[in-house]
């Protein structure tokens, strides 16, 4: 089952990238003195994920962070000083980063109805603005998005939406230090006649589900599987985890998420990806006991 993978560093220079959202910031806005002050909207798991990359983004100033809840919105801006940005606002309405005329840019990761309703007030403020995908939730709102991105002369970055089917890979932690094991990957099939795969179609609908293997070439298995063990291997993932992939008509393969604790339920698509690999759910349950007895104190 293990799978040749590449090292953490040639991983992340590669697929690693989409996960880590490294090409969110293009760096080609301006403000004053050449300096993009960005006020960053929502910062739970995406949000903070963005603060730490734009930190990295030469010209870029991370100047304000908004969030309802009080505990993420002091962790965002304790993360903020940590990465060299000492004057850092901290607001619970975004409003108030709308109106601050010392800001450039704003980075929309709310929840996803609040995309296009944020969007169009900050080009309304003169802001540019990245927004996380879904970048709308109902047809009507998206040209109304790119109306307030013309009529203000805005700069809209939108998280690229990839055409294709979803491959998944299930992987085990490498027992006594020894590479991950990955199982054959799937390929989600939504047959039910439902736009997307949400809670209803998953688990609602039986026309959905997963073929195994992936009707894909063979190879390109074997490169999925190679590529989900990279993945598990550069974010130092313990014990499980799925890795789920899109795969282009062009037949590329792009990383799209780690799921770290997936499903064990009969619905699920991590133990049925193993009983197709020749491991039975007992099989998989004592594996995961088994590497848990035999760790160490402490992470990995």
């Amino acid at each position: 089952m293990a799978q040749a993978f590449t090292g953490r560093r040639d991983f992340l220079k590669t697929a690693g990238a989409a996960a880590l959202t490294s090409s969110i910031f293009t760096g080609n806005l301006k403000g004053a003195n050449d300096k993009v002050n960005i006020g960053f909207i929502g910062i739970g798991q995406m949000g903070s994920g963005n603060i730490g990359y734009a930190a990295k983004v030469p010209g870029f100033q991370i100047a304000a962070v908004c969030d309802v809840y009080q505990p993420t919105l002091e962790r965002a801006q304790a993360q903020a000083r940590r990465l060299g940005f000492e004057v850092v606002k901290a607001v619970k309405d975004f409003r108030e980063i709308l109106a601050d005329k010392s800001i450039d840019a704003v980075c929309i990761s709310t929840p996803d109805h609040w995309h296009p309703y944020m969007t169009v007030e900050a080009c309304k403020a003169g802001k540019d603005v990245y927004v996380e995908k879904p970048s709308f939730v109902y047809i009507d709102e998206g040209p109304k998005m790119v109306e307030a991105a013309r009529r203000y002369d805005r700069k809209i970055l939108v998280e690229q939406a990839i055409p294709g089917g979803e491959i998944e890979c299930a992987v085990l932690e490498g027992l006594d230090g020894a590479p991950p094991d990955t199982s054959i990957p799937g390929q989600l099939m939504v047959d039910g006649g439902e736009a997307f795969f949400d809670f209803e179609a998953k688990y609602l609908d039986d026309a959905n589900g997963m073929t195994i293997p992936a009707p894909i070439p063979a190879d390109h298995l074997e490169e999925v599987r190679r590529l989900a063990a990279a993945a598990f291997e550069a974010v130092s993932c313990e014990g499980l985890a799925r890795v789920d992939f899109f795969y282009t008509p062009d037949g590329e393969i792009v990383l799209n998420e780690i799921n770290t604790m997936p499903g064990m339920t009969a619905a699920s698509y991590f133990p049925k990806m193993w009983a197709a690999s020749g491991f039975s759910l007992r099989d998989l349950i004592d594996r995961l006991i088994t590497t848990a007895l035999g760790k160490p104190p402490g992470l990995r």
